[in-house]
């Protein structure tokens, strides 16, 4: 069978990208082994349009943010799964001038589709050092990414369109009409494997800097309904236990 698009990799990017591409009409193949690049399942999944040590609006949150809630509870219908969690992020100040500002901030239009509450004086103080009061927002939350790139992956192999392996670069034969790839034939293919691409002869040329992230799950006694997020983040995934 010609397909349209060979897509390496199912993390987030690959698993979204072939979604929208055969929604589009496309003929995709998606060939992806987890073991080999995880990332995206042990990743905290998390949507906030106010990012950085410098608290700024998240790249393009304007479009983006009304676009991925609405996705995402479009595609749990369709998976019948879910993965979606909507919750609050709290972001606690460093100082009385941060506070001040966004303050200010709450009443711009830029940034107040966004703000949920400012607080000037200590809100979660059981919880968090939050002495300078802090930042509540809204339209955030985080992806179960788990829970997501199963359900994805079961809905491509009902398809036909998923091939568990992994990607033998040295099997891929580029041609002015195309490429073939171990019996499949397309006319394009996208690499999506992360930090796989350092192994990747085609593109480990370029200056990639892989990062290196570690996550604790702990169990607490003080109810948390809202995410955490200041250098580190807290969120709560439910029965006491915080990711």
């Amino acid at each position: 069978m010609k397909y349209d698009f060979i897509v390496v990799g199912q993390g987030i990017a690959g698993s979204v990208l072939a979604d929208h591409l055969i929604s589009a009409g496309f003929q995709v193949m998606v060939i992806s082994e987890p073991e080999l690049s995880n990332s995206s399942r042990v990743a905290g999944g998390l949507y906030n349009p106010i990012t950085g040590r410098k608290m700024v609006k998240t790249w393009q949150a304007d479009g983006l943010f009304e676009y991925l809630e609405t996705y995402y509870e479009q595609l749990e219908k369709r998976l019948g799964s879910d993965f979606l969690q909507k919750k609050p992020i709290y972001r606690p100040f460093f100082s009385i001038s941060e506070q001040n500002e966004w303050i200010a901030k709450s009443i711009d239009d830029e940034f107040s589709p966004y703000i949920q509450s400012v607080f000037d004086k200590p809100k979660f103080s059981d919880q968090v050092n939050d002495e300078f009061g802090g930042l509540l927002l809204k339209k955030c939350g985080y992806l179960n990414t788990n829970n997501f790139l199963e359900s994805f992956a079961v809905f491509l192999k009902k398809k036909g369109c998923f091939r568990q392996e992994f990607f033998d670069i040295e099997a891929l034969q580029l041609g002015d009409g195309g490429l073939t790839y171990k019996g499949l034939s397309a006319d394009k293919i996208i690499f999506a494997d992360g930090q796989l691409l350092t192994k990747n002869s085609l593109f480990n040329w370029l200056p990639l800097r892989p990062v290196k992230g570690e996550l604790l799950f702990i169990k607490v006694e003080e109810p948390i309904d809202v995410i955490f997020n200041r250098g580190v983040f807290v969120i709560p995934i439910g029965n006491g236990i915080c990711k």
